[in-house]
């Protein structure tokens, strides 16, 4: 299960750096939606990724700290 979370944070993190830090003209030619919304938009959608990358790892730490590493 650690390592399902820690690659799905890392896809989750990779991208969500990629749609918040590149501007739109050159996503554009890897990801053909970003073209139909705003640079605003796809910003933000990147920092919900990596938010949600954040969240798959720092949930499971969280449940480690709290119960133990032999709990799950």
């Amino acid at each position: 299960m650690w390592i399902v979370q820690a690659v799905l944070a890392a896809m989750f993190a990779m991208g969500g750096v990629m749609k918040s830090t590149q501007p739109k003209e050159k996503l554009v030619g890897r990801l053909p939606w970003t073209a139909d919304f705003s640079q605003g938009t796809v910003r933000f959608i990147g920092i919900v990724e990596f938010a949600a990358a954040l969240g798959l790892i720092l949930a499971a730490l969280v449940a480690w700290a709290r119960f133990g590493p032999y709990s799950f």
